[in-house]
């Protein structure tokens, strides 16, 4: 609502037009009167008028046309100089006295709007505002606007049923945002409120512009204690190093006290003794001068207890386990069944359960001993170590405890968090004035002013008869258009949005059932760097450059250029002393700067593109990113999420880690890792494909292939190294197990016992003993068996085999042919049949030298005795074609043989 009067050299009355709700306009308000109009910081603006019945044309009354118009939910666009609003009419209605007849309109803010949409469910984790602003706007026409980066670096929590508008305003209460409603552009900003306005000199005083005031200075809201209570008994003992259960802040107290460092007094206070503001002063520097150590502590007995929390876990695990065995011995006992098994486990289950409480034994002490050291600290900070009696006592006098609760918190840290940024607002008493100023925007005398009166801005209120002289924030504007009056509301107080809210919502024109305390919050730390110095330092002198200007009239001039939207006062180029300074609250502060060392901003946006390089450098090191990619030098990557239970971490002298948080010691255990060397570990399951089709690893099991479970694989190897296998090809190389068995392209050596069911044909086994089992080579009648009982051949079975061998060494056959070699027999042989000899050569017996039968090769056969020749028997036959020759001499010769010549030509020896 920023006026130049060089653009506006005349008084410019406001403007009202009815419209349709496409923004239609079907009629101008111009006999609308009784014009009020009222805009608060993060509230809908209203505004109420009236219409008359009838209006005068041409010295006639005739019914007002805009009456059928003025209906609910039609908009009201109201103009007054560049400043341009739309309203919604929400409560026509029409009246009658003894004056005139009239219809009396009353339009909240366009935004109202919102109202009419609702979302059934919404539920965030760890979201910024942008991201819950952008999801709440979805069912409306309505986009979000501008947000101030800080917003955006806060993360909450949301669980909400309701309506739009109601959760708009959640959103902006949750993360502590100032809301602007763009009812043109129909926008949804957040502003920071310390951000919102400025101070361009404004002042009113007695006799001028000044009407009336009212300045009250409320302490209902103070305190200087404040202490805490969260979900199920919680509270800050724990984060406090003082172990209390409260924080602190005595300087409204204690103000404008001031010492030099010899501690004399330079000035004193306006209530406390010099005694006791030297004491709260000297017990705070001790305080902060233990905090480090307190801290240490604190995050030592947050690990301590984890481990204890872990291994307590397990001790219970193992009770449950060793109950549930007891139960088990119970049954078996009344049922009489075997119990020697249960028995068994309930003793080795005790045994663990004995083990696992000397480990919890052990947590515990180590926890109690840091407990032990926090307690020691605590008792060296005691109050009446550092303060008299006697300033206790006067102390007291200055205790206002106030007390913070909220039963969506679970953490003592992040109440500690809250409770901070809630005190914050009550460390003063709250100044709140209601002062009556003429209407500068009617005054042209006044029309250098008319740029300094807008919301948000700072006033300076001074009546010297009553001893007022306030400066504050202007947070609520009425406009009394018919009297030409404005009404201001101002305050020191961060939190009057709250008040206004609240007192928004007693109007019912919203309601609210979100859960706006339940936050979980990410703490978006920015360290001091090289980096952000230069920031710090470009903006701070970019701002104190830019608003030494601030009652400038110019726009320009020797202080620079400025540039305004004039539709939109909150953006401001300012060009000065060779920088440009951007900024999106009115010139608050300077979120963007640029000089000719190059672009500071808290938010990039589109496209950057670096033409040579891009450099972003810390303490750590730096990132550069040129024609040829990106470059980290002595930079740790690390990825992680909120909870902090996994993160990826990359840097050039590890390598690439992913890593899990061991709530036991509170390290980081790599899951997988690859070193500068390239060598891979792995924490968890190694997997190539699925299914079937898989290649897996893990530590604790072994390499498996072929299944997604180890004991299901067709392959697989344990960690003592035992592979089981369906199948196994070897071409080449060779495969040795000790220096026993070797197996490669020559065969397989074995030094030592071999066991096996069987044996592959067309194989040679040098040396073999075998031991147990059976030997089958062949099938059907060519089948040999060996075992423990014998030797088999000729058949698939032993008991149809053709030849036998049995363990006595008897020989059961059907045929033998004996080809070259001896037969050595000790005992007799049995002859079922005849024995018969075949073949070429001579053939014969022989009995051990001294005796033989041979059959010659030509026919002739040699009977031989070393002594004598003995026939034996009834009747011997002896037939010869050629006669018989008995020592080379015809047999027939002696005279105890009987010859007989047969007509045939063969003869016949007879012997009785």
């Amino acid at each position: 609502m920023i006026l130049d009067i060089e653009d506006y050299p005349e008084l410019v009355k406001p403007r009202l037009y009815i419209a349709r709700p496409d923004r239609t306009i079907v009629g101008e308000l111009t006999e609308a009167y009784g014009v009020t109009r009222t805009i608060q910081l993060g509230a809908i603006p209203t505004i109420d008028f009236r219409l008359p019945h009838r209006v005068h044309k041409r010295s006639r009354l005739i019914p007002n046309p805009n009456i059928e118009h003025a209906r609910n939910r039609y908009l009201i666009k109201f103009v007054q100089g560049v400043t341009e609003e739309w309203y919604l009419i929400r409560t026509p209605s029409s009246s009658m006295d003894e004056s005139s007849d009239y219809k009396s309109i009353e339009a909240y803010g366009l935004a109202f709007e919102l109202a009419d949409k609702t979302i059934r469910r919404y539920s965030a984790v760890s979201h910024s505002a942008s991201q819950v602003l952008q999801d709440a706007l979805g069912p409306t026409i309505w986009s979000l606007g501008y947000v101030d980066a800080a917003f955006d670096l806060m993360y909450r929590s949301f669980d909400y049923s309701g309506n739009v508008l109601d959760f708009v305003t959640q959103i902006a209460n949750t993360f502590g945002a100032l809301i602007d409603y763009d009812s043109v552009q129909r926008k949804v900003n957040l502003y920071k409120f310390d951000n919102y306005g400025r101070n361009k000199g404004l002042e009113v005083s007695y006799g001028s512009l000044l009407k009336h005031a009212t300045v009250t200075e409320n302490s209902d809201e103070f305190y200087t204690r404040f202490s805490a209570a969260g979900a199920e008994g919680i509270d800050i003992t724990g984060q406090t190093i003082t172990g209390q259960n409260y924080i602190e802040d005595y300087s409204f107290f204690m103000y404008p006290f001031e010492r030099d460092e010899s501690r004399a007094v330079i000035r004193h206070s306006d209530y406390m003794s010099d005694a006791l503001c030297h004491a709260l002063l000297d017990y705070t520097k001790v305080l902060k001068a233990n905090e480090g150590t307190y801290q240490g502590y604190l995050a030592e007995l947050s690990g301590l207890q984890e481990i204890v929390d872990d291994k307590t876990s397990v001790l219970r695990d193992l009770q449950v386990q060793l109950e549930t065995i007891e139960d088990s011995l119970s049954v078996a006992n009344a049922a009489q069944a075997p119990t020697g098994s249960l028995i068994q486990q309930k003793s080795a289950k005790q045994a663990d359960i004995a083990s696992q409480q000397l480990l919890v034994d052990a947590a515990q002490a180590n926890l109690e001993s840091m407990e032990a050291l926090i307690a020691e600290l605590q008792d060296g900070l005691a109050l009446t170590t550092h303060f008299s009696p006697e300033l206790l006592t006067e102390w007291n006098t200055y205790i206002i405890e106030g007390y913070y609760e909220n039963s969506n918190v679970t953490d003592d840290k992040q109440l500690m968090e809250l409770l901070v940024d809630e005190f914050e607002q009550y460390k003063q008493p709250k100044i709140v004035a209601e002062i009556g100023i003429v209407n500068l925007l009617e005054c042209v005398t006044e029309s250098k002013k008319w740029d300094k009166l807008n919301l948000g801005d700072i006033i300076t209120i001074r009546h010297t008869r009553i001893g007022i002289d306030v400066q504050a924030k202007m947070n609520q504007m009425t406009f009394d258009y018919e009297n030409g009056d404005i009404s201001l509301t101002i305050s020191n107080v961060k939190d009057l949005t709250s008040r206004f809210m609240k007192d928004y919502n007693r109007n019912n024109l919203t309601s609210s059932n979100v859960i706006s305390n339940s936050y979980k919050w990410n703490a978006a730390a920015v360290d001091v760097n090289e980096v952000q110095s230069v920031l710090d330092g470009v903006w701070d002198a970019t701002k104190r450059e830019i608003t030494a200007s601030n009652n400038e009239t110019v726009e320009i001039g020797r202080q620079g250029i400025w540039l305004k939207d004039i539709s939109d006062p909150m953006k401001i180029v300012v060009l000065q002393h060779g920088k440009i300074g951007l900024s999106g609250d009115g010139g608050n502060t300077w979120s963007t700067a640029i000089d000719a060392s190059g672009v500071y901003a808290q938010r990039l946006v589109g496209q950057i593109i670096a033409g040579v390089n891009l450099l972003i450098t810390n303490d750590a090191g730096t990132v550069e990113i040129n024609s040829n990619g990106a470059i980290f030098t002595d930079i740790d990557l690390t990825v992680t999420l909120s909870d902090e239970k996994t993160r990826v971490k990359i840097n050039g002298s590890d390598g690439i880690m992913i890593q899990k948080k061991n709530h036991m010691n509170g390290m980081w255990d790599n899951q997988f890792y690859v070193n500068t060397e390239g060598d891979a570990e792995f924490g968890g399951t190694l997997a190539i494909g699925s299914g079937s089709n898989v290649v897996k690893a893990k530590g604790d099991k072994g390499f498996w292939v072929g299944s997604t479970q180890f004991e299901n694989a067709p392959f697989h190897v344990d960690l003592n190294g035992v592979a089981t296998m369906t199948k196994a090809n070897i071409t080449g190389g060779s495969l040795n197990i000790g220096t026993g068995f070797q197996v490669n392209e020559s065969g397989v050596n074995i030094q030592g016992n071999v066991r096996a069911n069987a044996v592959a044909a067309n194989t040679t086994i040098q040396a073999p003993e075998i031991i147990g089992g059976s030997m089958k080579v062949g099938s059907g009648e060519e089948t040999i068996i060996m075992d423990d009982s014998g030797f088999y051949a000729g058949a698939s079975e032993k008991e149809s085999a053709k030849t036998k061998i049995d363990m006595d060494g008897k020989l059961t056959t059907t045929d033998i042919d004996i080809k070259g070699g001896s037969i050595d027999v000790e005992s007799d042989v049995k002859v079922g049949n005849m024995i018969r000899f075949q073949g070429e050569g001579d053939k014969g017996l022989i009995f051990d030298g001294s005796a033989n039968i041979v059959m010659h090769e030509n026919s002739g056969m040699d009977i031989q005795a070393n002594t004598y020749i003995n026939l034996e028997a009834g009747l011997v036959n002896i037939s010869a074609n050629n006669g018989m020759l008995l020592n080379n001499k015809p047999i027939a010769d002696q005279e105890w043989v009987i010859q007989y010549v047969l007509q045939n030509g063969s003869g016949s020896v007879k012997w009785e």
